[in-house]
């Protein structure tokens, strides 16, 4: 069962942090976690250049694994990962 609101649709609920430029490569990331198709150039490109794929994904992404230095955000979108994961899941509980 699908969560009602996607990873990606929730960053852009929770608000101003979410929202810096510099946060785009998080939301490709979780574009790749909803199974989103890529459409931005930009995105697709950071798909290839990290993944070392042609092809795009199609569905969502089974496992990530992500190397992220110093001050890159890893936090923040963890903490965003784990509010959309508890709520998610609460959604479904109470749905079942």
């Amino acid at each position: 069962m699908r969560p009602l609101i996607g990873l990606w649709q929730a960053l852009s609920m929770l608000g101003e942090p979410f929202q810096a430029g510099s946060f785009w490569t998080w939301k490709t990331v979780a574009k790749l976690i909803d199974g989103i198709p890529l459409r931005d150039e930009k995105e697709i490109e950071l798909f290839r250049q990290c993944s070392g794929r042609r092809q795009l994904l199609t569905k969502p992404a089974r496992r990530l694994i992500l190397l992220v230095g110093r001050r890159g955000g890893k936090d923040r979108f963890m903490s965003a990962v784990a509010v959309w994961r508890a709520s998610a899941m609460r959604g479904l509980a109470q749905t079942s």
